[in-house]
């Protein structure tokens, strides 16, 4: 991790964190991973841990800078037979449940390179990074595939991108939750799945262990603030529970898909078109037109396009005898089909087509032609 100043700001959420924090332990070891030969008993020293709770999210974090590991690379989940068995069946499940096998999976901080070589052995395509050119360095001793990196936002990662990715016991050290997610989803493919694992605060909460806060996490996550910090970050959370007798949650993500505005945009110039076409042939045939529904659509539409019409017909009264903004045309009651007639009649008021086709039909015997405007394009009612 690098050095980063004191936030006074919530790691998930960004609004301001409360003065008062929810626990503060005094004189507390700077970092797990440190522990003082004999020659460095003298200088050892405590530090004082700060804890808040943001009152907008809820989440739970430290307010100081993230610690820098420099000792104890290797992770002590390869020191417990049954965490390392329980590991692999877990990514077992992961890798068969969506496909992964011979695909690309990006393991975020790989650390010593142990989880690569269960990837590998269940049949993944395995890549693994970390910020710590020390514990890379154990994880190339074993061939691992691996790159120095600290994932943010912008960070393009060699060999992408993934089409799955685990990340074990990371994100509650990373100072900027948000900019470390979407590091990883601007990585993974679209539809690229994920597993994510970090220890469980509801634990810590309904045990009273006081003792389970440290300087190394910057963050304590519950069900509710992870599931939160996944979507913020671009993901759809496929599950989330609580595992390993309670003490951890583990959630699957999948990178969202997002709408291609690509063909809204090519949609937006075939409908004005069509629009504009429909009432040049109208208006050559010497007939009138008019656009009922002084609706939101209509307004953004007459001010993108220059619409050649009588006027505009809405039944509510504060927008009659008013002109639309932009391109200024006239707001009329119904009752103007009756004093001033016109040929045809364009209803654009999505979510009252019905009611309006109705009013035409019954309240004003309309007999011209109707046509209805709807997202996908303009239609003209049976016998109109």
């Amino acid at each position: 991790m690098t050095d980063a100043p004191v936030r006074s700001i919530c790691r998930l959420c960004n609004l301001l964190l409360p003065q008062e924090p929810i626990m503060v332990l005094k004189n507390v070891p700077p970092q797990i991973q440190y522990f003082p030969t004999e020659a460095e008993l003298a200088t050892d020293r405590g530090s004082d841990l700060v804890a808040y709770q943001c009152q907008s999210c809820g989440h739970i974090q430290l307010n100081s800078p993230p610690v820098v590991y420099r000792q104890g690379v290797t992770s002590t989940t390869i020191y417990s037979k049954h965490m390392l068995t329980g590991r692999r069946e877990q990514v077992k499940d992961f890798i068969d449940a969506h496909a992964l096998g011979g695909k690309r999976v990006l393991d975020v901080g790989c650390g010593d390179g142990h989880l690569l070589g269960i990837l590998g052995e269940l049949g993944a395509d395995a890549i693994g990074v970390d910020a710590s050119e020390v514990a890379l360095g154990i994880a190339r001793q074993h061939n691992y595939r691996v790159h120095q990196v600290y994932i943010t936002h912008d960070v393009v990662i060699p060999d992408g991108p993934f089409d799955g990715f685990v990340c074990y016991d990371v994100i509650e050290h990373v100072p900027d939750i948000r900019d470390f997610l979407q590091g990883i989803t601007h990585n993974v493919v679209t539809g690229g799945v994920g597993l994510i694992e970090t220890p469980s605060f509801e634990k810590v909460i309904e045990t009273n262990r006081f003792y389970d806060f440290m300087q190394d996490h910057l963050s304590y996550f519950t069900v509710d603030t992870l599931r939160l910090a996944c979507e913020l970050s671009g993901f759809d959370v496929l599950h989330i529970e609580r595992n390993r007798d309670e003490e951890n949650l583990t959630v699957i993500v999948q990178k969202r898909r997002l709408p291609n505005f690509g063909i809204m945009r090519a949609h937006q110039a075939k409908l004005m078109e069509q629009v504009a076409q429909f009432i040049g042939e109208q208006r050559a045939s010497g007939r009138r037109v008019a656009i009922w529904g002084a609706s939101l659509q209509t307004l953004t539409l007459s001010s993108l396009m220059k619409l050649d019409v009588a006027y505009i017909i809405d039944s509510a009264p504060y927008k009659q005898n008013h002109f639309t903004p932009v391109s200024h045309l006239p707001i009329v009651s119904p009752q103007t089909l009756h004093n001033d007639p016109v040929d045809v009649v364009i209803i654009n008021a999505p979510r009252y087509e019905n009611e309006i086709i109705e009013q035409i039909q019954r309240d004003q015997a309309f007999k011209g032609t109707v046509a209805v405007l709807k997202g996908d394009g303009l239609t003209l009612l049976s016998g109109s």
